[in-house]
């Protein structure tokens, strides 16, 4: 477009393009019209063109069947895409990233305080989105204090939350214009036949179907905001793309029942944190008699069979295995007859599964090489997937048979270990023992040696299986700018920091704002500092922090990278 080539290249030739894209995405919420109006001669209605033109231009909507709503809401700043200009439109949306649309689209009022979720610590991204929700009365969470925001959200769930900001009343028979209105959770079924009533569910391309207890899409997502924001007089233009007429669906009723029902979905484990290997989950469904009934853990496994113990109840065992993990998964029961149509129901609780050991990984020095140091970082790295999390009590790392955890860097993501002596002889034995919460146990052993069985420190000893790493600070720790870092990796070692603000937009889009770009030089030791401030424009509340290392040794010139993520705090 005309206009973005011009607005682009002034603002180039001033600030930088990265800057550009930054005054474009945050023009509307946290840089002033005052000083957008002075640079350069640029007016806020330029930048208002250019950006409203990149936002309805994505390369990957172009036929799809919801374009018509993404484009829309993209053209009003209601939704965003990503920085290479598409808008994944078949990609799942986060019950947090659904908070932060809500609150952009519905205008809801900025919270500063408001109910605290034990899961929301008040340093995350989606944490003032999640408590202007909540303070709009649209989401109460979860019985357990928690709201889950990295979880998928259902559509079901976001119907509910829809339906909140409507006017008007449920009419239950609304939903019997939906060939699989049984399939509706019965927490949703008030909610979800509101919708139906204001006629917001949209499905494509079958509109007679709700698909309550599918996770939704960002196309989706788009479409379902767009009629909601339709029915609240929002001025849009009329769209019917994957929405019901106003004639009812004939739906055939079945021929043994017409109640299918599912009262009650329980489990044997809900007063504990989690499951680990060899556990047995025992599922008990309460229902519609002689049904076929089966259950699914979300995650890890579906269509395990349920029998029927009693009239109407049937019970059902899954034994944990090694290797099996997952975070608050759903327990989702299914009862179906012939010529009937499924009905669902989830548990009121989830279960976490950790069947499976930490890993241990980036070994350092790597197995079977050889360095000139010996007094050279001997570290490992711990990954535990989507368990719940490394025990750091339970490390123990072993050098030549000797516990040397004592002396070492320890915290739930790695162990470093730097000698305070030569290490004697020609090669050297490293033992490193890991648990996670659950109580599995992993070890790990490798052994590195010397080059020419040398046995003394060489004048610039070489640490070039030393990745750089803070030390400070872990993996998604949360700070306050100004802040200092503190580091480690190869003596005299070069090493290049870059340094960025990452702050969501509507919670699925990350504008990105250079913090520093340095290269100091560690010293002997291997030891290095720098420190993060506020760029001129100070990054909103929920933002996060993306320091990139690199490294070269000054003896091999090899080089080694590391990446840490933080949160504003």
């Amino acid at each position: 477009m005309v206009a973005d080539r011009v607005v682009k290249t002034l603002v180039d030739s001033l600030v930088g393009y990265s800057l550009y894209k930054f005054l474009l995405t945050y023009m509307s919420s946290t840089i002033s019209s005052k000083f957008l109006c002075g640079i350069g001669g640029i007016t806020i209605a330029a930048l208002v063109t250019a950006q409203q033109a990149l936002a309805q231009n994505f390369n990957d909507v172009q036929g799809y069947w919801a374009e018509p709503y993404v484009t829309t809401l993209a053209g009003r700043k209601i939704i965003g895409g990503f920085p290479d200009g598409t808008f994944k439109p078949n990609a799942e949306i986060t019950r947090a990233q659904f908070a932060a649309i809500a609150v952009k689209a519905l205008d809801l009022p900025t919270a500063s305080s408001g109910r605290s979720f034990v899961d929301v610590p008040s340093g995350y991204w989606a944490s003032g989105a999640i408590s202007s929700v909540s303070n709009s009365g649209l989401v109460t969470g979860f019985p357990d204090g928690s709201f889950r925001p990295e979880a998928k959200i259902t559509r079901a769930q976001a119907l509910v939350v829809l339906a909140k900001a409507l006017q008007g009343s449920a009419n239950p028979a609304a939903l019997n214009r939906y060939v699989d209105r049984q399939a509706v959770p019965e927490w949703a079924t008030e909610s979800v036949s509101k919708a139906a009533n204001a006629r917001i569910i949209v499905n494509f391309p079958d509109p007679t179907r709700i698909r309550p207890n599918d996770v939704a899409t960002r196309g989706e997502v788009a479409a379902l905001m767009y009629q909601t924001l339709s029915r609240l007089g929002r001025n849009l233009p009329p769209l019917s793309i994957g929405l019901l007429d106003g004639s009812p669906v004939a739906i055939e009723p079945p021929p043994n029942s017409s109640s299918l029902q599912i009262d009650r979905v329980d489990f044997n484990n809900e007063n504990r944190q989690f499951l680990t290997g060899g556990d047995e989950l025992t599922v008990r469904v309460a229902g519609t008699a002689k049904a076929n009934a089966t259950f699914a853990i979300e995650g890890i496994t579906r269509d395990i069979p349920l029998r029927e113990v009693e009239n109407g109840i049937y019970e059902g065992r899954y034994t944990v295995r090694r290797n099996d993990n997952q975070s608050n998964a759903k327990i989702i029961a299914t009862l179906s007859m012939p010529r009937t149509t499924p009905v669902t129901r989830e548990a009121s609780q989830t279960i976490t599964i950790d069947g499976a050991a930490p890993e241990i990984k980036d070994l350092q020095p790597q197995n079977r090489t050889r360095v000139t140091n010996r007094q050279t970082d001997i570290s490992a790295v711990f990954d535990d997937g989507n368990g719940i999390g490394v025990d750091p009590r339970t490390i123990k790392l072993f050098v030549n048979g000797v516990d040397v955890t004592s002396q070492s860097s320890v915290n739930q993501n790695f162990v470093s270990y730097r000698p305070t002596q030569s290490l004697p002889g020609n090669s050297v034995n490293v033992d490193v023992r890991v648990a996670d919460r659950a109580g599995n146990q992993t070890t790990r052993s490798w052994a590195f040696g010397f080059d020419n069985g040398n046995t003394g420190n060489p004048p610039n000893p070489s640490g070039s299986n030393s990745v750089p790493r803070i030390l400070n600070f872990a993996n998604n720790d949360t700070i306050s700018l100004p802040v200092q870092l503190t580091g480690r990796t190869a003596p005299n070692a070069r090493v290049q920091i870059v340094a960025e603000s990452l702050t969501s937009i509507g919670g699925v889009v990350d504008a990105t704002q250079p913090l520093l770009n340095t290269v100091i030089q560690a010293d002997q030791n291997g030891d290095f500092s720098f420190g993060l401030r506020p760029a001129s424009f100070n990054p909103p509340s929920g933002s996060r922090y993306r320091i990139r290392m690199r490294s070269i040794d000054p003896q091999t010139n090899t080089m080694q990278a590391s990446e840490l993520l933080l949160l504003q705090r």
